[in-house]
């Protein structure tokens, strides 16, 4: 997976972004995400991707302890 500042459209970064949440995790998923995130609103200057990427982001991941739970 390419660093966030190589996608050069917003449709690429979004995708990409939905690649990282599957396959990365700990340490490098967040600083991929970050990095995202600082691209999409000074690298591609569109602040209305960046918070569709934080929506993303947001959305993504377990919100509570009872969403860490395995479902039995």
């Amino acid at each position: 997976m390419q660093a966030p500042a190589n996608y050069k459209t917003g449709f690429g970064l979004y995708r990409a972004t939905l690649k990282a949440l599957e396959t990365l995790s700990g340490c490098k998923r967040g600083w991929w995400l970050r990095n995202a995130l600082e691209h999409a609103e000074n690298g591609l200057n569109d602040p209305a991707l960046r918070a569709q990427l934080a929506q993303l982001i947001k959305e993504a991941g377990p919100r509570t302890v009872e969403d860490l739970r395995p479902v039995a």
